[in-house]
């Protein structure tokens, strides 16, 4: 797939990750710097091969992982996890061939129609539990696929969406359900409960156990808590992405939790 004499990067991520020249929320900002990928690449002396894919989800990152797996000179494998309500389907269209639904949002990325009741129906079976175990065995198979390579994962987003925005009612206001602390403690219980959960290389999984609660965190809380106002590596109030100096701490963290474990 990638031909070159060179060691690679494998980059796979959602928009924290995808070299994504514009915001849907704020399209007069200067999106056109590096992101972490090719800063990590560059201190690795490596080929970057970037496959984020702006808006994607967990499936999509794990048929990634099946689709490289095979190919010759991998130096490292670096996977920053999505919003773990996020749908996935391959469609043939679009960058990389793949499209993305949204349940949890007013806005959905993917081109699938669908009413408030169907999203509200969606999110009652894809519940905190069934999101949060679905995610773990992903976690885990993505370990197992990449355990002869050098790799490494770290949440990016937010796992759970604290608001969650079903649509627009015709009235114009949004039909919004807001998640509270019990809500995610059903996730994390269940999580940290099964036995896949004692399973995940937590040296290789930064910021495991991910849930700020049980003393994990993730880019989001991570730049949150290095950024409180946002205004120093977030694009901005309305578009919290990475900024350029962002995606340079992400890179420089990336690369120092690489040299603890591998060098």
């Amino acid at each position: 797939m990638f031909k070159s004499s060179r060691k690679k990067l494998i980059a796979i991520g959602c928009s924290y990750t995808h070299h994504n020249l514009r915001s849907f929320r704020s399209p007069n900002l200067d999106f056109d710097f590096p992101r972490w990928p090719q800063h990590l690449a560059d201190m690795l002396d490596m080929e970057c091969v970037n496959l984020g894919n702006s808006g994607q989800g967990n499936e999509y990152m794990l048929a990634k992982v099946l689709d490289v797996i095979d190919e010759k000179n991998i130096g490292l494998v670096v996977i920053m996890w999505s919003e773990w309500p996020r749908l996935d389907f391959e469609t043939g269209e679009g960058y990389l061939g793949w499209n993305t639904f949204h349940p949890h949002r007013a806005n959905s990325l993917g081109k699938f129609p669908i009413n408030i009741e169907a999203k509200q129906n969606i999110s009652k079976y894809l519940n905190f539990k069934a999101k949060s175990m679905k995610s773990l065995r992903t976690f885990f198979l993505a370990q197992e696929l990449l355990k002869n390579v050098q790799y490494l994962m770290i949440q990016g987003t937010e796992e759970f969406a604290e608001d969650v925005s079903f649509g627009k009612l015709a009235d114009g206001s949004f039909k919004t359900f807001k998640a509270g602390p019990a809500d995610h403690e059903i996730g994390i219980k269940e999580f940290i409960s099964h036995p896949l959960f004692k399973k995940i290389d937590e040296n290789k999984f930064i910021g495991w156990p991910i849930f700020k609660r049980i003393g994990g965190y993730n880019i989001d809380s991570l730049l949150d808590k290095l950024d409180p106002s946002g205004k120093i590596y977030r694009m901005s109030m309305e578009d919290t992405h990475p900024n350029k100096k962002g995606h340079q701490y992400i890179g420089e963290m990336l690369f120092n939790e690489y040299k603890n474990i591998y060098l």
